[in-house]
């Protein structure tokens, strides 16, 4: 009769405990999803304030020619001297300024045919030197490197170049910031800044708690601007090149997506030839560029992890 009442509990009590493992499995896979979600949301947002920070630090180089473009548009007059002083103020300006010129256009400074002064740095010192005379033709839109001056002398809009070795002049891979230089309504040339593609990391410091790996930075048609996996000529690497160097060629139309908005993360392996990291981007408001962070897979799960197992042994408490 006892035996019979046991084995009666027993049965009673076997549905109840499946019940309340499922019960307990499905909450502990819900909490884990939604902390999931939570940890990718909260990795995307971390990602665009990085991105702020970028950009405002380009802002504030950008800031510094347009400053200097309208003091030499509303001088009257100006001498060749002033105009080497005022680019050097430049560079001292902010550090993170490789160097700087003023392109006039043809005639528009002592009627000479082509006058660009422009102040660079070295390791030792800051130099000068004449683009015009000393460098390239800067008024040639067929040599690949004047992008600075051709566009805004036809557009009469600023602009951030793509990258370019600048040969004849900086001798580096570069972009610039070109602000036209106009007196009383008409273009008289282009005041510009130029950054060091090495040195954009100096405009960015990550929190060390956020699983940040690394950054990339490249234009719309996905040229990159700034690759830490290319330090010496990064100017002339591209995401499809990029891809296919860590053997991720078919996840190129992921990351197009990703771009696009049309998913909050995705997988990449830039940095790691063994798991995968998570891929997330934002579009830098000053000029379009684009921002990819790449982050520890397990350090922006973290807490997720911590869920599930919290999930895993109350199931274990429930089975004992």
């Amino acid at each position: 009769m006892l035996s019979s009442l046991k084995l009666r509990l027993v049965l009673l009590l076997i549905p109840l405990i499946a019940l309340t493992t499922g019960a307990f499995v499905v909450l502990t896979y819900l909490a884990s999803e939604s902390s999931r979600d939570a940890a990718i949301l909260k990795t995307a947002t971390t990602t665009g304030a990085y991105a702020n920070q970028f950009d405002d630090r380009l802002q504030s180089i950008a800031e510094i020619a347009e400053g200097a473009a309208s003091a030499v548009a509303t001088l009257r007059s100006i001498s060749e001297e002033d105009i080497y002083r005022l680019l050097r103020n430049n560079l001292f300006k902010d550090p993170m300024i490789y160097g700087s010129a003023a392109g006039f256009a043809p005639g528009a400074f002592e009627d000479r045919a082509r006058f660009s002064p422009y102040v660079y740095r070295t390791r030792q010192s800051i130099e000068q030197i004449d683009i015009g005379t000393q460098g390239y033709d800067y008024t040639d839109a067929s040599n690949g490197q004047s992008e600075w001056f051709v566009t805004p002398s036809r557009t009469l809009r600023p602009l951030w170049t793509a990258p370019y070795f600048d040969e004849g002049a900086g001798n580096v891979y570069m972009v610039t910031y070109s602000v036209p230089m106009l007196h009383d309504g008409a273009f008289i040339g282009v005041l510009t800044v130029d950054i060091e593609l090495t040195q954009l990391r100096d405009g960015f410091s990550g929190s060390e708690n956020s699983g940040l790996i690394d950054f990339f930075v490249m234009t719309p048609d996905e040229q990159f601007v700034f690759n830490p996996l290319h330090k010496e000529a990064m100017g002339t690497t591209t995401l499809k090149g990029t891809l296919e160097e860590t053997q991720q060629s078919n996840r190129i139309e992921d990351i197009r997506a990703l771009i696009r908005g049309e998913h909050p993360t995705v997988a990449s392996r830039f940095f790691s030839s063994v798991e995968d990291d998570w891929l997330f981007a934002s579009k830098l408001q000053s000029n379009g560029w684009i921002y990819l962070a790449e982050f520890d897979h397990a350090a922006v799960m973290a807490d997720s992890e911590e869920v599930r197992l919290a999930g895993v042994a109350a199931v274990a408490l429930v089975l004992l």
